[in-house]
């Protein structure tokens, strides 16, 4: 997959562009039913698969004060885009000028000059241009007038409602991992590497793995089954996030205890996989308390994976 920064770097547009737009962060069901759509249209008629996305988030640049911590990582968005067949990814700077961009303007003087596409299909929930006035009715007129065709993508409903990256965000800051699964079609994933700890998960026969993570949004503090990926391999392990207050220690660290793994992970690049949540972190009365939990921890947590494919 070709990845450009700008609409305005784009010299020559690829041929019979399919285009979608959006931020997708996540990358999740909703967003993979519309990659499939116009990765199937491009194909069918010799095309390209062309997705016109934005950097920063616009809600980084529109609302500066509010927490948003993304679900995925750059570099983990354009491994799942490519994964999912989009041959080309545009990713138009947003600034506090460029969001003030009609709607209109932005399809006719940036899109159409440098992409040409042959179809727009665009997630129904998506809007953009300023005031958000761009949505699929939009498209349509404006197709209608320059010759290309637009359609509108309903995301994918789980359990009534309508999947987006906010409800899978809330889910896992909620700790609820399973159904971020559910949403996202995949394990919940964070990366990072792995750093020199204190060594405590040592000295309790339960060694870890300690990871320092590029995401920005982790999971809530508690106890989770879940499998670290080294290199091309799955590992089983169980996950801790949080404080570890049975050592009254400061400062929120990830630590991994993998199951039946022998060696030397310093430094490595890894990635955290989510499946479920075991309980919440707490307080024991001594050491020794801890490691019978986390016996308890790791017999179920095996129980899990057990029954859990370990591809993605």
């Amino acid at each position: 997959m070709q990845v450009i920064e700008g609409l305005e770097l784009i010299a020559t547009p690829p041929p019979g562009v399919v285009l979608t737009i959006g931020n997708f962060d996540g990358v999740h069901r909703g967003h993979q039913k519309l990659f499939s759509l116009v990765v199937e249209e491009a194909r069918s008629a010799g095309g390209t698969p062309v997705l016109l996305t934005f950097k920063p988030h616009p809600s980084k640049v529109l609302h500066p004060g509010r927490h948003l911590p993304l679900l995925s990582t750059r570099e983990q968005r354009y491994r799942l885009f490519a994964a999912a067949g989009i041959g080309l990814a545009v990713v138009h700077p947003f600034t506090a000028e460029f969001s003030r961009t009609g709607a209109e303007e932005f399809i006719e003087l940036l899109v159409l000059p440098r992409l040409r596409p042959r179809k727009i299909l665009l997630g129904t929930p998506f809007r953009f241009g300023h005031d958000r006035r761009g949505d699929v009715a939009l498209l349509q007129a404006l197709g209608a007038r320059h010759g290309f065709e637009a359609s509108g993508v309903e995301v994918v409903d789980e359990d009534g409602a309508t999947i987006s990256s906010s409800r899978i965000r809330k889910a896992l800051l909620g700790g609820d991992v399973a159904s971020g699964a559910r949403m996202l079609g995949r394990p919940f994933e964070i990366e990072g590497r792995v750093v020199h700890g204190d060594g405590r998960g040592r000295s309790l026969a339960f060694p870890t793995a300690n990871l320092e993570v590029e995401n920005e949004l982790i999971p809530a503090d508690g106890v989770y089954v879940t499998r670290l990926r080294v290199g091309d391999g799955l590992h089983d392990a169980v996950a801790n996030i949080g404080l570890r207050p049975t050592f009254d220690r400061t400062g929120r660290a990830i630590e991994a205890h993998l199951l039946g793994f022998q060696g030397d992970l310093y430094d490595q690049p890894v990635g955290l996989l989510f499946y479920e949540r075991l309980r919440e972190e707490r307080r024991f009365p001594s050491p020794e308390a801890l490691v019978d939990q986390i016996k308890k921890d790791v017999a179920r947590a095996r129980a899990v994976l057990a029954a859990t494919p370990s591809g993605r």
